[in-house]
């Protein structure tokens, strides 16, 4: 499935973020990721469901995860959310260690290694924080992360397969 995102998604996504007593916000960038420089979670134009969707919801779930049936897509959003409230946690050389850690990984992705890269690159401190972050809040307040993915998808435009 492939979604596209646009201001209105974004614009849904923040004000269930404010709602929730999140101070971060919402938009539009290059990939699923959080800024600490604009204190943002970015989402990408368009989104293809993958194999990492299926990795990430398993990896999770191994880790103690356990809302049935719960979307990848709301759990990437929840886990940007986790980096903006652990971000405080990490020193700026612990964050830098981690980004340059992260490249390393990235930079040698191949379909071969796919899960093992991947399964790497979740354990590394600030993205296992972040993680442990969003496993606990779907544990916890499994009606709200039912709102969110219902926003998500009333919000966000499927525009293929």
């Amino acid at each position: 499935m492939i979604i596209s995102f646009d201001k209105n998604s974004t614009s849904a996504v923040r004000s269930w973020l404010r709602r929730n007593g999140f101070n971060c916000g919402c938009g539009i960038g290059h990939s699923f990721c959080y800024s600490p420089d604009t204190h943002r979670i970015e989402v990408p134009k368009t989104y293809k469901t993958n194999i990492l969707d299926t990795y990430l919801i398993e990896y999770l779930s191994d880790k103690g995860m356990k809302c049935e049936n719960i979307e990848a897509l709301t759990i990437t959003i929840l886990h940007e959310v986790g980096h903006s409230e652990t971000i405080r946690l990490f020193s700026e050389k612990e964050f830098q260690k981690d980004m340059e850690e992260k490249f390393r990984i990235e930079t040698k992705l191949t379909e071969k290694n796919l899960k093992e890269s991947n399964y790497k690159y979740w354990k590394l401190p600030t993205e296992n924080m972040a993680n442990n972050w969003a496993i606990n809040y779907i544990n916890t307040f499994p009606q709200k992360v039912e709102r969110l993915t219902k926003i998500l998808y009333r919000n966000c435009k499927i525009v293929g397969e």
